[in-house]
């Protein structure tokens, strides 16, 4: 059990752990066992929170979780969901801020750490990770190169708001994917790799010098919500919240110092247990930082990190993800190798195939993380295999499907030009950070329409030249209409998967 005690009273807390036994199992095989089961069991998890039914759970959950009643807003029915009561706004009197030096950014459990170079594990039991792999950006790792560290642990019952700890001026989000390990104690003692969960980093320029606040996603958390605009604000200024589960907060800033009873509880392995807004340190004068180093960086003004242009090296390569993509790649060969050798039933059932792994790649990079450059060119890889997968490989088999007449073969090649069309706004978009919702129908959809329309082509001949080019031109216009389409949840995936076997198994019956 984690050591924790209470900042204002100094008695110890027993923090709730009803999984932890669970926890310990889960990740007893290893990482990779937990965290294969981390993002499905968290979107289910979160699918349900947002559901209308389980604001039912909320009377329980608050008295479970021993949530401070000074943080709700008004009566538990209120809340249209469990999620909305999660990420609720406390009233300005639950969370006074302190008038002076730096504040706590969210309610937790802290250690503090008075330097912390950018290239050495992070000092946390189990955790191999560096500063510079936490953010992600060089530029900014190395501006905060041996700057004080404070890491916060949230627990399910805390107020999940995060605000600015000083003044200063906040530069723009950078969104970095992960896997969605859990961040309590149990689950770090057993080595879950909490520090490369999906995270945002929010580059702060304060009074004191270079900052940021790092927010980490965690098990049952796949959202975090970003409050804070880029530019001036105020100590106590909104800056992002979580959504349903536990969740981590990191503060690294030059020119940062903490108050002595916070570095001797990290030295004596206890967790504080504090409250947003709280006085966790002071600030050095801006001039002199780190190791007697000067700062005139502004690290809000930093750019996001672009891919760099060397070839990949083999590791970033043979990432699982990338792999997966890979393979992906050689099933649409596949199938277009079938159509054409006239094994129609073969073709479409290899493109269903194709666009299933698809879907099980972004899975698989969720789950693992993987490295920076192997993300960068699984971004890019992506795309380039999809319009082969779900442009040019329908195209090609519908067209060895029976139709002849030239204006039906012409239509089929407006397909792969939607293609890659919508794929290169969208890798423009995910290289600024992952899209919360699709423009316009996402090319996969190809993998299951095109099956499907020629389907005609065994049940229906006589109108297969006319309805089926018909339906990849609407299909193709589909794609580039800008109209936002939510990403698809569980319930989704589940129901497009069925339709796509029911889809398959016809064929190989026809």
């Amino acid at each position: 059990m984690p050591r924790i005690r209470d900042r204002r009273t100094g008695r110890t807390v027993v923090e709730p752990l009803p999984h932890g036994a669970l926890l310990r199992a889960a990740y007893a095989p290893g990482p990779w066992a937990a965290g294969a089961l981390g993002h499905p069991v968290s979107q289910l998890v979160g699918w349900w929170a947002r559901q209308g039914w389980s604001r039912r759970a909320i009377p329980r959950f608050a008295e479970d979780q021993g949530v401070d009643p000074s943080t709700i807003d008004g009566p538990l029915d209120r809340f249209a969901s469990l999620d909305a009561f999660f990420a609720r706004v406390a009233p300005d009197h639950a969370r006074p801020i302190c008038a002076d030096g730096v504040a706590c950014p969210c309610d937790g459990r802290i250690r503090a750490f008075s330097s912390l170079a950018a290239d050495a594990p992070l000092p946390v039991k189990g955790q191999t990770l560096s500063l510079r792999h936490l953010l992600g950006d060089d530029a900014l790792a190395d501006a905060l190169d041996g700057a004080a560290a404070l890491l916060v642990r949230l627990a399910p019952g805390d107020l999940h708001q995060v605000v600015l700890p000083t003044d200063g001026t906040l530069g723009a989000p950078r969104w970095l994917g992960g896997p969605l390990h859990s961040v309590h104690p149990v689950a770090l003692d057993a080595g879950a790799p909490a520090f490369r969960n999906r995270r945002v980093v929010l580059p702060l320029d304060a009074p004191s010098g270079p900052a940021a606040l790092i927010a980490i996603g965690a098990l049952n958390v796949g959202s975090v919500e970003v409050r804070g605009a880029p530019g001036s604000g105020a100590r106590g200024q909104a800056a992002a919240a979580f959504h349903l589960g536990g969740s981590a907060v990191v503060l690294v800033g030059q020119g940062l110092t903490w108050d002595s009873d916070i570095l001797e509880a990290t030295a004596e392995g206890v967790e504080l247990q504090v409250r947003l807004g709280e006085r966790v340190g002071g600030v050095r004068s801006p001039e002199i930082t780190g190791a007697g180093r000067q700062h005139p960086i502004r690290v809000s003004e930093l750019p996001a990190p672009e891919p760099t242009a060397d070839m990949p090296g083999v590791s970033a390569v043979l990432d699982a993800a990338n792999l997966v993509t890979l393979g992906g790649l050689l099933t649409a060969w596949a199938a277009m190798a079938a159509a054409l050798t006239g094994h129609l039933p073969a073709a479409f059932s290899l493109l269903l195939l194709a666009g299933f792994l698809d879907t099980v790649d972004g899975f698989v990079a969720r789950v693992l993380g993987g490295t920076r450059e192997a993300r960068q060119l699984g971004v890019v890889l992506d795309s380039l295999v999809d319009a082969v997968a779900f442009g040019v490989a329908p195209s090609l088999i519908l067209a060895s499907s029976g139709l002849q007449h030239p204006l039906a073969l012409l239509a089929l090649g407006l397909l792969p030009v939607a293609v890659v069309v919508r794929l290169a706004a969208w890798t423009v978009q995910a290289r600024i950070r992952r899209p919360s919702t699709y423009v316009g129908v996402p090319s996969t959809m190809s993998a299951l329409v095109v099956p499907i329309a020629a389907l005609l082509s065994v049940y229906a001949p006589a109108v297969h030249e006319v309805v089926t080019p018909a339906i990849v031109v609407a299909l193709s216009v589909a794609m580039l209409v800008p109209v936002r389409i939510p990403r698809g949840g569980a319930v989704g995936k589940v129901v497009l998967g069925l339709l796509a076997i029911a889809t398959a198994t016809l064929w190989l019956t026809a």
